[in-house]
């Protein structure tokens, strides 16, 4: 990759974690009135912080080693205000004969304070929207960017005296940028259009050129959209079905070169994700 393709990637790290209420709490199990094929009343039995937020935690609080390198350890949670933020914790549910059944139909109350001019005050739709309750998914406004945010989230329909124990709490940091869950989402970081061929290279069969805005669209994401920092939420694994088919060696293509063993693996010299300066781009790795 020349030089006018150089970027600057950040491995940053961030989430505290705090204790407080929710509020709209009711009755004292979960509401079934939309979940089909049910008998009885669901009861929720315990709920855990998401499993994310705590091997963010654990990643956080590691040692700084030789091998490991230096980690600093008191970095915020970082949350994009490109895409929605998933805040759902882990929710045990049990039907009538105490069996676990799916979670998947619960809502959840939220309690959103930020810190502001040196005190902590309620925010509203100026900072944030609820875009789904079932899946405690929210929306930060480019308001939000640069402030820190206290979050609480708990299951609604549940008794009050539940209420402390049920209830999930962190603190998170919003900065400008793209909330991450795929690894198809790490095309975000490729700039090129489609059949930009920057450093004229060849796979030893056909020249191959950019497909990623192709592949974007057939997967849901916007091929217009050119976040300036993509944000990890959870540890990715990239695959051959996570990036476009042309990089990647048919059987065909590996026979044909003496290679078969290399069929389905990366094809040689390949330029996979790129981006053109002066397009700023950063990495934010929330310590996954």
């Amino acid at each position: 990759m020349n030089s006018k393709r150089l970027c600057s990637l950040a491995l940053v790290a961030i989430a505290t974690l705090a204790i407080s209420g929710c509020k709209k709490q009711g009755t004292t199990s979960g509401d079934t009135s939309d979940t089909p094929a049910t008998a009885g009343e669901y009861i929720l039995s315990k709920v855990d912080q998401k499993a994310e937020f705590v091997l963010f935690e654990s990643n956080r609080s590691k040692p700084s080693t030789e091998d490991a390198g230096f980690i600093k350890n008191d970095e915020t949670y970082r949350v994009g205000d490109d895409n929605p933020f998933n805040v759902k914790p882990e929710l045990t549910v049990l039907d009538e004969d105490l069996l676990p059944v799916s979670a998947s139909k619960w809502t959840y109350d939220f309690d959103i304070s930020a810190t502001m001019d040196g005190g902590t005050e309620k925010v509203g739709a100026q900072y944030f929207s609820i875009v789904n309750a079932k899946n405690a998914d929210i929306q930060f406004t480019s308001s939000a960017i640069g402030h820190k945010f206290a979050i609480s989230v708990c299951p609604t329909h549940i008794d009050d005296s539940k209420v402390a124990s049920f209830t999930k709490s962190f603190t998170v940091e919003v900065v400008d940028g793209y909330n991450v869950y795929d690894a198809k989402e790490l095309g975000y970081f490729d700039t090129r259009d489609d059949g930009q061929d920057p450093d004229s290279w060849t796979d030893g069969i056909k020249e191959i050129p950019c497909t990623w805005n192709a592949f974007k669209t057939a997967n849901g994401l916007n091929a217009a959209l050119h976040p300036v920092q993509l944000v990890f939420h959870k540890n990715l694994k990239i695959t051959t079905a996570d990036i476009p088919a042309d990089y990647v060696y048919t059987t065909a293509e590996a026979t044909q070169l003496g290679d078969a063993p290399a069929a389905g693996s990366l094809k040689d010299r390949i330029n996979l994700y790129v981006r053109d300066l002066p397009n700023k781009a950063t990495i934010n790795g929330n310590y996954f």
